[in-house]
């Protein structure tokens, strides 16, 4: 017991001591440390490259669309097609909600999208890269993209302004001025 009670006293005296024998107090050390934030600076300007280009909203009997894979660099596949939808909720389209299956069958009406997103280099965890193939019922490809550093609701946007605009996807109805 008296043992226990020694080192309980010795210990904090030593540390104290060791502390001072530095030279040096607490204070200047942390203000010495700098914050490199190197490994998040992005090397790639964001870009959107065009593999196959189509138009993937021209099918005026569209219902939806359907991630048949996804692959995310940093997300569940779960917690990405989550994402996805909170992006669809409030246009004229559907999106899936759980994992698709290939006994699910293909609509004519949806297009199924697989989505595929890495690191362009795995030692800096800034610069990624994600290829979107678009495919109809029938699996030919309509729109293949490859985007270096653009996330995915990013893309979603140019592509519905682009191909659609926003009043047609929202299906928001001009107001008539009388």
């Amino acid at each position: 017991m008296h043992f226990i009670l020694i080192l309980f006293f010795l210990i904090p005296s030593f540390l104290i001591s060791q502390d001072n024998l530095g030279g040096s107090s607490s204070g200047e050390v942390l203000q010495s440390l700098k914050y490199s934030d190197e490994r998040f600076k992005l090397k790639y300007n964001p870009r959107t490259d065009v593999l196959t280009d189509g138009n993937i909203f021209k099918n005026e009997n569209l219902k939806g669309f359907i991630f048949t894979k996804i692959t995310h660099h940093n997300l569940l596949s779960g917690k990405f097609r989550k994402l996805v939808n909170k992006f669809f909720t409030n246009s004229v389209f559907e999106v899936n909600k759980k994992k698709w299956k290939k006994g699910d069958g293909y609509l004519s009406d949806y297009i199924y999208i697989e989505y595929e997103s890495k690191y362009i280099n795995a030692e800096s965890s800034s610069d990624f890269i994600s290829i979107w193939n678009f495919k109809d019922h029938q699996l030919n490809t309509i729109m293949s993209l490859r985007v270096v550093n653009k996330k995915y609701d990013v893309l979603l946007k140019e592509l519905v302004n682009r191909d659609l605009g926003f009043k047609k996807f929202y299906n928001i109805k001009e107001q008539k001025n009388e």
